[in-house]
C-alpha cells in the first residue's frame, strides 16, 4: 500500500540507412510536453532491449564486435592508438535509464513526424542536454545518435535493431567521436519506432532510432543526502527523532525553532554551481590532505561559489552556508557509503537544533538551493599505507539569478516502518505523471527514489504509479519549492 504526503500546500531489399551523426535535439516548450503513457506499455520493447544488449556487448568486447562485423581489429588499433586500453580491455555496461529512454522516445517520434528531417538548428549536445533535463535528469556528460532505416519489404524489429547498431558502430570506428565506446558515459536510453515517411514523393516504411547517452551529475549517495536534507526541512521534528533527539526538549531549550518544527520549511533543489564549488573544495582537501572550510589558497566558501557563477541574493543574509563532515578509517568498514553519508549529515543536523538562525545551514528558512558533494577515496596516511576517507561538503544558498521554483519529490519503501525516508529505501524507476494547466509529462524516479524539475508557477496534479496502487495528489507551485513524498509501506506493516 502507498500513501503520499505533501508539505506546504525478413527479406531485405536494399534498405536505406540514414545515420544522423549531427542531429539536433530540442523541445521548444520550457515546461512540460507530451501525453501520459500507459504504465504497462511504456517500454522498452524487445527490439529496444536487444539494441541495448548489442551496445553493451560492444562495450565489453569492442574488437570481437568489430571482427563480427567484418572489420580488421589490427587496423582499428592502428587507427585509434590513444584508445588501445578501451579496445583491449573493454568498458563497463551502460545502465538503462528510464528518463533518457522517454526523452529519446520523444525525439524518435519527432523525427518521424518531420519526415526524417531534423529542422531545429543548434549544438547537438546542448539540445540533448535540454531534452533530458526536462525529464529531471541532470547530466555531467551527454551524447546522442539518431538513425533511420528505410525499407520496402518487411523487416522484423530485432533485425532492424541489428542493422542500425552495425551502422552506428561502424560510423563510430571511422571517427574520433566515440559514444558507444565513451568511458565517461554511464547511462543509456534507446527508442526504436516504425512509421511511414514521404521520400521523393513516395511513401516508404521506416524504422527510426534515437539513442541518448549520459552520465548523471550527482551520485546516488549525493541524491540520498538531498532527500535527507529535504526531509529535515519539511519534517524537522521527525528527523530529530530519527537522529535520537526529543523534539519537545529541543523546542523547550530553543523556542525559536517552534515555528519551524510545527510548519516545516520549503525543500531545496540541487544547484549545479553550488555543487561544483562543494565538489572542487572536497577534491582539494583530499588531494592536499587537510580539512577546513578555508582553503589552503585562502579562498572561502563565498569565493568558491562566486567563481562558479553563483551570485548570492542581496537580502543581507550570509551566503553560502556550508556544512562539512569526514571520517577516515584504516580498516575495512562494513557500512555502506550511503549510511556513512547519513551519519555525517545527522551530526551536522544535531548541531542545527541548538544554533541561532544566523548559524543554521540545513534549517535556514530562506534557502532555495543546495550543492551536496560526497566523496569516498583512498588517501595516503604517510606511513606507506592508504586509509579510506569519507568526505561530505555541502553549500546552501539563495541565488540572485536562480529563481525557478522546483517541484521535488521522492518515492520510498518504508522498510523500517518509521514513516521516514532513509538511505537504501528510495525506489528507482517509479513512473510519475505531472499534469499542469496546459502540459503533461512522464518521468521516472532516480537512483535515490527522487525526482525534481523546475516548473512555471501553477497547479499540478502528480500521479505516482506505485507497485500496488496509483496515488494522486495536487500541489500549487508559487515562489517556493514544493516537495511531495510517496511512501510504500513495508510488508511487515
Amino acid at each position: 500500500m502507498g500513501k503520499q504526503n505533501n508539505n506546504r500546500k525478413n527479406k531485405l531489399k536494399k534498405p536505406f540507412v540514414f545515420l544522423l551523426l549531427t542531429v539536433m535535439f530540442f523541445i521548444p516548450l520550457a515546461g512540460l510536453t507530451g501525453a501520459f503513457e500507459n504504465p504497462a506499455a511504456i517500454g522498452p520493447t524487445s527490439a529496444e532491449r536487444y539494441l541495448v544488449s548489442l551496445i553493451n556487448d560492444a562495450r565489453a568486447n569492442p574488437l570481437e564486435t568489430a571482427r563480427s562485423l567484418g572489420l580488421d581489429p589490427a587496423t582499428i588499433l592502428t587507427q585509434h592508438p590513444d584508445r588501445q586500453d578501451i579496445f583491449l580491455n573493454g568498458l563497463a555496461a551502460l545502465r538503462s535509464n528510464g528518463n533518457l529512454y522517454l526523452a529519446a522516445k520523444a525525439k524518435c517520434l519527432e523525427i518521424l513526424a518531420n519526415n526524417l528531417v531534423d529542422n531545429q538548428p543548434g549544438a547537438v549536445n546542448q539540445k540533448i542536454d535540454q531534452r533530458i533535463r526536462e525529464r529531471g535528469f541532470i547530466p555531467a556528460v551527454t551524447a546522442g545518435y539518431a538513425a533511420s532505416l528505410v525499407f520496402t519489404n518487411y523487416i522484423a524489429p530485432e533485425k532492424a535493431a541489428r542493422i542500425l547498431f552495425e551502422q552506428m558502430f561502424k560510423a563510430e570506428l571511422n571517427s574520433n567521436d566515440f559514444k558507444i565506446l565513451n568511458p565517461d558515459l554511464t547511462d543509456l536510453g534507446i527508442s526504436i519506432k516504425s512509421g511511414s515517411v514521404n521520400i521523393s514523393g513516395k511513401h516508404q516504411r521506416v524504422y527510426n532510432v534515437a539513442a541518448y547517452f549520459a552520465k548523471p551529475a550527482f551520485s546516488p549517495d549525493e541524491l540520498v543526502l538531498l532527500e535527507l536534507v529535504n526531509q529535515a526541512r519539511q519534517n524537522p521534528a521527525a528527523s530529530a527523532r530519527m537522529a535520537g533527539l526529543d523534539p519537545n526538549a529541543i523546542i523547550e531549550d530553543f523556542p525559536g525553532l517552534k515555528e519551524i518544527f510545527e510548519n516545516g520549511l520549503a525543500p531545496v533543489n540541487m544547484n549545479e554551481k553550488l555543487f561544483a564549488a562543494a565538489a572542487a573544495h572536497a577534491a582539494d582537501m583530499l588531494a592536499n590532505n587537510y580539512y577546513d572550510s578555508l582553503a589552503l589558497d585562502g579562498k572561502t566558501a563565498d569565493d568558491r561559489i562566486r567563481e562558479q557563477g553563483y551570485e548570492p541574493d542581496q537580502s543581507g543574509e550570509v551566503w553560502p552556508r556550508e556544512i562539512m563532515g569526514t571520517i577516515t578509517s584504516g580498516v575495512f568498514m562494513d557500512i555502506a557509503p550511503a549510511d556513512i553519508a547519513r551519519m555525517l549529515f545527522e551530526a551536522n543536523l544535531k548541531q542545527e537544533f541548538s544554533a541561532a538562525e544566523a548559524d543554521r545551514r540545513i534549517l535556514a528558512s530562506s534557502l532555495r538551493e543546495a550543492g551536496i558533494s560526497f566523496k569516498v577515496e583512498a588517501v595516503n596516511n604517510g606511513a606507506g599505507f592508504y586509509d579510506t576517507r569519507y568526505l561530505l561538503v555541502a553549500d546552501f544558498g539563495s541565488g540572485e539569478n536562480e529563481k525557478n521554483s522546483y517541484l521535488t519529490g521522492a518515492v520510498f519503501k518504508d522498510t523500517d516502518s518509521n514513516g521516514l525516508y532513509n538511505s537504501g529505501e528510495g525506489m528507482e524507476g517509479v513512473l510519475i505523471n505531472i499534469k499542469g494547466a496546459e502540459n503533461k509529462l512522464d518521468l521516472f524516479t532516480g537512483p535515490a527514489g527522487g525526482f525534481g524539475l523546475a516548473l512555471e508557477p501553477g497547479t499540478y496534479q502528480i500521479t505516482a504509479h506505485l507497485p500496488d496502487e496509483t496515488v494522486e495528489t495536487e500541489v500549487v507551485l508559487a515562489e517556493e519549492n514544493i516537495g511531495v513524498w510517496f511512501v510504500v509501506k513495508s510488508e511487515l506493516q
